[in-house]
């Protein structure tokens, strides 16, 4: 028997004499959309459909913000207990001047139910249309049709 491969056998079970063999690294968990993070311009996207976006805005000269968050429900107390406040975060705003005159959010799939009430309390607040951009691949276009 090795050294490394020597354990104490419990009644519960079979433990490890050596401290390494008790850690093991953890794994990443994958996200949820199996997305990947990308850098572009000094900037960490979230997908190549949002850089993707970005360059198109870019192109266009257009005064836009990227994750910009706004409240959409504020911290409140009920029954004595807490709750936290709600915001909403999307892909890109579009500014005329100083005004905020829409929002777009980057789908690549179905949108949530969680993100579709988030994207109305914002048109609720705002007085904002959320514009949900999906890319065609075969166009090679963004569709946008409102949230």
């Amino acid at each position: 028997m090795t050294q490394s491969s020597r354990v104490f056998r419990y009644p519960t079970g079979v433990i490890p004499l050596h401290k390494e063999e008790l850690v093991k690294p953890a794994k990443k968990k994958p996200s949820k959309y199996h997305n990947r993070k990308q850098l572009y311009d000094e900037i960490e996207f979230d997908s190549l459909a949002e850089i993707a976006y970005y360059k198109l805005l870019r192109i266009q000269k257009a005064d836009f913000k990227y994750h910009q968050s706004f409240e959409i429900c504020p911290a409140f107390k009920i029954n004595g207990k807490a709750k936290r406040h709600r915001v909403y975060t999307p892909d890109f705003t579009i500014y005329e001047g100083n005004e905020l005159i829409k929002a777009i959010d980057i789908k690549g799939m179905k949108t949530t139910a969680d993100a579709s009430l988030r994207m109305n309390l914002f048109e609720y607040k705002y007085n904002v249309p959320v514009m949900i951009a999906r890319y065609d691949r075969k166009t090679q276009e963004f569709k946008e049709k409102l949230a």
